[in-house]
C-alpha cells in the first residue's frame, strides 16, 4: 500500500519518494504504469484448413451432405477481441509511530480496477445444392458474318439447403476496492501487509444473434455459348424460417425467389457469378409477435423505399416512383398526410407528392426535393422552417418560396436549407444562433442567401448550427459552436453564437458530411472519417469521452463509403463488412442486439447485427434506419412514437428485425 523497507515485498508496486538511512519511503504506483492498456485479438475463418479437425472447416461441411455441391460464405469467420486495462484511482493512507523503528499504516484504494472486456463476433453462410438435369433444349444458331454463334440453353433443377448464423457475444469483470494494514520495521527486518479485497463485477456475459434456415426448389435456366459460357436465370419457390436469441422472436415465410448470374465453365476454367437475387413475392406464413392473419396467410409487403431519412423521432423515405412515406411522431402533423394524429407506427404516404428526388427529415417539419428543382416542406413553422413566407403550420406539403432550381435539401429541428444548381446554398426558418448563415439572427420565413460559400457539395444541420462541404473537399460552418460544433477549435460562449462561415480546421479531403444533434461526421477520400462536436456519449468515435473543436479520427474505421450523424450517436457504411455505429445506445440506436440494461454507450464502432446488406443508413435522435439493397427499409432503437415503422407496439428494440410496413 505505501512506504516499505529495501526488502520491498514480491508483488509491490511503488514509485520511491525518499529514503532515510535504511528505510525507503514510496508512494503506491497505478498498476497502468507497470502493465499498460493492451489490446489483443483473435481469429479464425471457416476456410482455415487448421479447423478441419473440429469438424469446422469447409471440406467437412462438404462431406457432412454426402455429395451434395456446398459451399460457405467467403467472410465466415468470428472474432474475439480482448481490451485489458489496468488502473487504479483515488489512494490514501495513515500511519502511527508505535515506538523507535516501528510504524502502523492503513491505506485504503478507492476506485483500483483490473477491467478485462472480451467481444466476440461474426458470421457464418452455408449453402448446399442437389441438382437434377432437365432437358436439353434445342440449340440456337445466329451468324456474326461468317463466324457461326452456338447458343445452348439447358436447364436444371435444383434444390437448394441453407442456412446462417450471426452471433454477438461480450463478457468483462472489474476488481475494486483494496483494503490494507500492516507495520513496517526501520531495521533492515522486513514489513508485514494484510490487505483485503473487495470484488464487484459488472457486465455479466451477453450473447445475441439470429439464425436462418430454409430451402427452395428451383428451375435454372443456363444459356451458353458453346455450352461453355453465358448468363443464367433462376426461378422458384422457397421456406424459411428466421429466429432471434435474445428476444423471443422468429417468423417462418414462404415465397418465390428469382436470381440472375453467369457462369463459364471450360476445360481449363470454371466459375460462376450471382449478380442479384430477389423476392419476387414473399408470404408472411407465421410470426411469434402476431396471431395468423385471416386464413394464415398474408403478404408481407415491407415499403419499397429507395432511401430513408431519419430525425428527431421520425423518418421518411422515398419510393421508385417519387411518393415520400413518413412514419413516426406527427404532433405537428410532420407525418404530411394531413392529419395531427399523435403518432403514426407505420410508413403513411405524404400528400400531393408523387415526383420526390429526396427528402430531409428534421423532427417536428419534413421537406422534400421535386423532380425539376422546387422544394416543398411540411409539419411546424413556428419559425418559418417551411419556407411558404408564412410561420403557419400545414400538416400538407407547401412550397417554398424562390426555390425552383434546388439539387439537394436539408433540415434542421426548426430550419431548413437548399443547395442550387449554381451550388450555391440557401436557407429558411429559425436563426437565433446564426444558423441561415446571412449574417444576422432574424428568422427567416422565406429562403435567404448564405455568402461566403459556394461550390457546395453537401450540407449538413445540426441543433443550431450549419456545415458546408465544398468541392474542395473542405468544410465550412456557422452558428451554434459551444461545444466545438463548428470545428474551427472555438469553443465556450464566445462561439454560440458565429455568424460568418469558418473553415473546419485541418480538413481538406472530404467527400460526405452528416450532423447529429450537437456534433458533425465526415467521410474523407482515403476511407476513414472524423468528427467533432459535441462528445459527451461518446458519439465522435475516439473512446475519449469529451467534446472537441477540431475534427478526430474515429478509431478502428475504414473503407467507409456512407456516413451519418443522430442524436448523440453516428453510423457508417463500409465496403468490407456490416454497418457500424458509435455513441448513445441507451435506446438500442447502436443495432448491436443488447437491450435493457445492457444498453451502454459504445466508445468505437461496434458491428451492426445482421447489418451486411445495407445500402443506406441514416441516424435519427434515438433510433436508426437503413435501406437493404432489395429495396426494404429496417429501424432499429426507440420506437416510443412508432419510428421503427413497423406497426409494432411502442418497444425499443436493439436490432432489426421487422421491416417498414405500410398502412
Amino acid at each position: 500500500m505505501a512506504g516499505v523497507t529495501d526488502e520491498t515485498p514480491s508483488g509491490f508496486i511503488g514509485e520511491v519518494m525518499a529514503t532515510s538511512g535504511s528505510m525507503v519511503m514510496t508512494t503506491p504506483a497505478t498498476l497502468q504504469d507497470a502493465i499498460p492498456e493492451a489490446d489483443v485479438a483473435a481469429s479464425f475463418d471457416f476456410d482455415d484448413p487448421e479447423l478441419s479437425a473440429a469438424g469446422l472447416s469447409q471440406s467437412s461441411i462438404k462431406d457432412a451432405f454426402k455429395g451434395v455441391t456446398a459451399s460457405c460464405s467467403a467472410g465466415g469467420s468470428f472474432t474475439v477481441d480482448t481490451d485489458l486495462d489496468i488502473d487504479s484511482g483515488l489512494e490514501f493512507e495513515a500511519s502511527w509511530n508505535l515506538v523507535d523503528g516501528v510504524e502502523a499504516f492503513i491505506g485504503f484504494t478507492a476506485t483500483a480496477t483490473a477491467t478485462i472486456d472480451a467481444t466476440a463476433t461474426g458470421a457464418v453462410e452455408c449453402e448446399g445444392v442437389v441438382s437434377v438435369d432437365g432437358p436439353k433444349l434445342k440449340a440456337i444458331t445466329f451468324w456474326i458474318g461468317a463466324v457461326p454463334v452456338v447458343l445452348v440453353p439447358e436447364i436444371t433443377f435444383e434444390a437448394v439447403i441453407g442456412g446462417s448464423f450471426s452471433a454477438s457475444a461480450t463478457a468483462g469483470f472489474t476488481y475494486t476496492q483494496t483494503v490494507g494494514a500492516g507495520l513496517r520495521f526501520a531495521d533492515d527486518r522486513w514489513t508485514t501487509e494484510f490487505t483485503n479485497t473487495r470484488d464487484s463485477f459488472f457486465r455479466p456475459p451477453t450473447f445475441a444473434g439470429q439464425a436462418t434456415a430454409g430451402i427452395q426448389l428451383r428451375a435454372r435456366l443456363d444459356v451458353k455459348a458453346y455450352g461453355g459460357a453465358g448468363p443464367y436465370l433462376t426461378i422458384g419457390p422457397f421456406f424459411e424460417i428466421n429466429a432471434q436469441t435474445d428476444i423471443p422472436w422468429w417468423n417462418i415465410d414462404a415465397g418465390v425467389k428469382a436470381s440472375i448470374g453467369a457462369e463459364v465453365d471450360l476445360v481449363f476454367f470454371k466459375d460462376e457469378v450471382e449478380f442479384a437475387e430477389i423476392d419476387l413475392v414473399r408470404f408472411r406464413l407465421a410470426d411469434s409477435g402476431d396471431s395468423l392473419p385471416p386464413g394464415g396467410l398474408a403478404v408481407l409487403a415491407g415499403l419499397p423505399l429507395t432511401s430513408v431519412t431519419s430525425s428527431g423521432a421520425n423518418s421518411c423515405g422515398v419510393d421508385a416512383v417519387g411518393n415520400v412515406h413518413c412514419w413516426g411522431d406527427n404532433s405537428y402533423g410532420q407525418i404530411g398526410d394531413g392529419t395531427d394524429v399523435a403518432q403514426r407506427n407505420v410508413g403513411t404516404r405524404v400528400k400531393f407528392i408523387n415526383d420526390a428526388v429526396d427528402v430531409a427529415v428534421g423532427g417536428t417539419h419534413a421537406c422534400a426535393l421535386r423532380n425539376g428543382g422546387r422544394v416543398s416542406c411540411w409539419g411546424d413553422n413556428t419559425w418559418g422552417e417551411l419556407g411558404d413566407g408564412t410561420t403557419t403550420s400545414s400538416n400538407t406539403p407547401v412550397d417554398v418560396v424562390g426555390i425552383t432550381n434546388a439539387i439537394a435539401v436539408e433540415a434542421a429541428p426548426t430550419s431548413s436549407c437548399a443547395i442550387l444548381a449554381d451550388y450555391t446554398v440557401r436557407c429558411w426558418g429559425r436563426n437565433a444562433n446564426g444558423q441561415l448563415g446571412d449574417g444576422t439572427t432574424t428568422d427567416r420565413s422565406s429562403p435567404v442567401a448564405v455568402p461566403g460559400v459556394d461550390i457546395v457539395t453537401d450540407l449538413s444541420m445540426g441543433n443550431g448550427f450549419t456545415c458546408a462541404l465544398r468541392a474542395t473537399g473542405d468544410v465550412r460552418c456557422w452558428g451554434y459552436g459551444f461545444d466545438g460544433e463548428l470545428g474551427n477549435g472555438a469553443t465556450g460562449p464566445d462561439a454560440a453564437v458565429t455568424l460568418d462561415p469558418v473553415v473546419v480546421t485541418g480538413l481538406d479531403d472530404a467527400v460526405e458530411i452528416d450532423s447529429g444533434s450537437l456534433h458533425t461526421c465526415a467521410r474523407r477520400t482515403d476511407g476513414t472519417a472524423v468528427c467533432w462536436g459535441a462528445g459527451r456519449s461518446y458519439q465522435l468515435g475516439n473512446t475519449i469521452l469529451a467534446d472537441s473543436a477540431v475534427p478526430t479520427p474515429v478509431i478502428g474505421l475504414d473503407n467507409v463509403t456512407a456516413i451519418t450523424a443522430g442524436g448523440a450517436s453516428s453510423c457508417a457504411l463500409v465496403s468490407d463488412g456490416p454497418a457500424q455505429c458509435w455513441g448513445s445506445d441507451q435506446n438500442g440506436q447502436i443495432g448491436n442486439g443488447l437491450d435493457g440494461h445492457v444498453n451502454l454507450d459504445q466508445p468505437y464502432p461496434v458491428a451492426v447485427l445482421n447489418g451486411d446488406d445495407f445500402s443506406g443508413i441514416d441516424a435519427g435522435g434515438q433510433h436508426t434506419c437503413a435501406v437493404y439493397k432489395a429495396r426494404k427499409v429496417v429501424c432499429w432503437g426507440n420506437n416510443n412514437f412508432g419510428e421503427l415503422g413497423d406497426g409494432t407496439a411502442p418497444v425499443d428494440r436493439s436490432q432489426l428485425s421487422k421491416l417498414v410496413q405500410g398502412p
